[in-house]
């Protein structure tokens, strides 16, 4: 049904990697399929002539605070390596009380130091937190750097238009 689909161009393919490291896949996404899974899915939709250049979409999300940083490199290289020429980058959001959580797992802890800013267009009622402004700009100019490097497209998702 895919490769119909594809002949049509009614296909995007969207695979999700939330990390590399397979011991910390295991804790955030312990039903999903594995990384190594994922990428065969990529090479499996290229087997079947779904158009991987244009249709395969990375969905790089959530961006986690203190380990974005240490595997966006790579995250971006195995897109490239992959023939995905496109990638979708979200920051993690999620109730203020679930931050000592990704603490914990992150490799660099510093940014939790920092107040986080309320996600929702009604702030007074909203328990939804991202990651500061001035982190967000800081990581998306390495991601945009790495991006133009690997020859990779990238784009916001819910990022509004006020972060470049």
């Amino acid at each position: 049904m895919l490769r119909k689909l594809a002949q049509e161009n009614l296909v995007l393919l969207q695979i999700t990697i939330v990390t590399l490291n397979d011991s910390l896949r295991k804790i955030l996404e312990p039903r999903a399929p594995s990384i190594e899974d994922r990428i065969i899915a990529i090479d499996k939709a290229a087997s079947e002539g779904i158009p991987v250049m244009v249709n395969v979409v990375i969905r790089y999300r959530p961006l986690i605070p203190g380990i974005i940083e240490a595997e966006v490199d790579e995250v971006l290289r195995v897109a490239r390596d992959n023939k995905v020429k496109h990638v979708i980058v979200e920051f993690l959001r999620c109730e203020a009380s679930e931050l000592e959580v990704y603490k914990n797992l992150a490799y660099v802890k510093d940014i939790y130091e920092y107040t986080w800013g309320v996600y929702s267009p009604v702030k007074e009622s909203s328990k939804i937190v991202r990651p500061p402004l001035h982190y967000r700009i800081k990581v998306l100019e390495l991601i945009k750097n790495m991006s133009q490097r690997y020859g990779v497209n990238i784009a916001l998702c819910k990022e509004g238009q006020k972060i470049f």
